[in-house]
């Protein structure tokens, strides 16, 4: 039962316990595994050391309005709806809700605490900062700092979860590991994955978005990793970084910092200046881990690096990369070749990234949470080499983010479409009319509401892919 305290003794080769004559089915190898990786990465977990009130009050410069309360924090949350008692949640404003709208039903839990922004909040129990997000990310540093754990943040244009799953499935080998979940590698998600930090951990694997300058600085600051990775630069975010050299100005300021070690795409002309400083891989002989051998065979991938073959669970290729980071995270960490191939081989889940399902004899391709110009050309390559003599496909959307230049890059795709052989294209949402198909949509329910999906063949090969704005998944359950 959650609190009881487990004493591991005895002969332990045995598999069973014996009452009454009667033997059991008990392991104590199993029951040690399954209580090592029950808190591997909680969703929802009371935090490993409760917070003090008066660690707010000297975090923030501030005074407690009540002063003599007792209480000691065990969660926090910037969700009202999660809120218990001993509760600490910042009240943040988001484009939907703002969270100082619910702090009369929060402050109701007994012993919780705010952190607000709004001037004149008339309640006990909370502390006024300028800024709440920023406010939440200093309280994540100060409590990452009560671990010792090994800390590795990666960013990059493309490839970010990937090479993620990737590595955590290797670090993991090696000690109870931690990991961003889903989308938390902003401002507020990377508090979250923080805030589920447990003693057990041996190791942090952290993902950075950005879509501003001086984000990921933030993020790093807040971290404070020990290894940093960029997987790749390329037009992403183009809306507020402006260009790819914006974007690699902002992704590059990970490294501005002291680290154990830095892993960058050598094959990228622009990471030149850390060359002296930094590991690379790539496909390029210069590289400190070169990416040499890609052979596709039954729905894997087997791959060669520094003239060690491993083998990767998909059989995208240009995951091979992705898998080559986390090669040399591994061997920067000291780990054997057998115990990187172990983890690396593992099945990794990247929700709706190149899914691939079999629906009614149609294959589908469904790549529905993220689009830039490198990864809609990425996946088009792929998908047009399966199955060739099947008719293929493309349900493609807008590619959001891409600021000034949005126009030029839909164009790009479209003179890609113009040159392969796609049977049907369908486009979906604004910049798509760019692609010049002869079905095209302002939107996803349209596409719902006009029948075409039902008038594909029954044996198509079929992909999806748009920024997640464009919502296709959507579709998926009319295929």
């Amino acid at each position: 039962q959650s609190g009881d305290i487990i004493l591991l003794a005895g002969k332990g080769h045995e598999n069973y316990q014996e009452i009454k004559g009667v033997k059991h089915h008990f392991d104590d190898f199993e029951i040690a595994e399954n209580a090592l990786t029950l808190n591997d990465n909680p969703s929802e977990e009371n935090l490993a050391i409760p917070i003090d009130p008066l660690m707010l009050d000297l975090l923030y410069r501030s005074k407690l309005k009540n002063s003599e309360h007792e209480s000691v924090l065990t969660s926090v949350s910037t969700d009202s709806r999660s809120i218990k008692d001993h509760s600490l949640f910042f009240a943040i404003k988001g484009e939907n809700f703002d969270g100082h709208s619910y702090l009369d039903e929060v402050l109701a839990k007994d012993g919780s605490f705010a952190i607000v922004s709004m001037p004149g909040t008339n309640h006990y129990n909370t502390i006024q900062v300028s800024d709440t997000v920023i406010a939440m990310g200093l309280l994540a540093r100060k409590y990452l700092s009560l671990f010792n754990i090994k800390k590795i943040a990666l960013t990059g244009s493309v490839g970010k979860t990937t090479t993620k799953e990737f590595i955590y499935n290797v670090v993991k080998q090696h000690g109870l590991t931690l990991k961003t979940l889903a989308n938390e590698n902003n401002h507020i998600g990377l508090p979250k994955t923080i805030f589920r930090i447990q003693p057990t951990h041996a190791y942090a694997v952290l993902e950075l978005g950005t879509n501003h300058f001086g984000e990921i600085k933030h993020l790093a600051d807040i971290c404070q990793p020990h290894i940093g990775i960029i997987t790749n630069i390329g037009p992403s975010h183009l809306e507020f970084l402006e260009d790819e050299d914006g974007v690699f100005r902002e992704k590059t300021a990970l490294f501005n910092r002291k680290l154990e070690a830095i892993i960058y795409p050598g094959d990228d002309s622009r990471f030149t200046i850390y060359k002296d400083k930094g590991i690379s891989f790539g496909l390029g002989s210069q590289n400190t881990y070169q990416l040499k051998e890609i052979i596709t065979r039954e729905g894997k991938n087997f791959i060669q690096v520094n003239g060690v073959q491993y083998e990767i669970p998909t059989p995208i290729p240009y995951y091979a990369l992705n898998a080559t980071i986390a090669v040399a995270l591994g061997k920067v960490l000291g780990f054997s070749d057998d115990s990187i191939q172990k983890g690396i081989s593992e099945d990794i889940d990247l929700g709706w990234r190149m899914k691939m399902q079999e629906s009614n004899g149609r294959k589908l391709i469904a790549d529905c949470y993220n689009a830039n110009p490198t990864s809609m050309l990425a996946a088009l390559k792929y998908f047009l080499e399966i199955e060739p003599g099947k008719p293929h496909v493309a349900i493609l959307g807008d590619m959001l983010e891409l600021g000034e230049k949005s126009d030029e890059y839909h164009k790009e795709i479209g003179a890609f479409l113009k040159t392969h052989r796609i049977k049907d294209i369908i486009a979906v949402g604004e910049k798509s009319k760019f692609f010049e198909s002869v079905h095209h949509f302002d939107n996803v329910d349209q596409v719902l509401d006009s029948g075409i999906l039902e008038s594909l063949d029954k044996d198509a090969v079929i992909l999806l892919k748009a920024s997640h704005g464009i919502h296709l998944e959507k579709l998926l359950g009319r295929f």
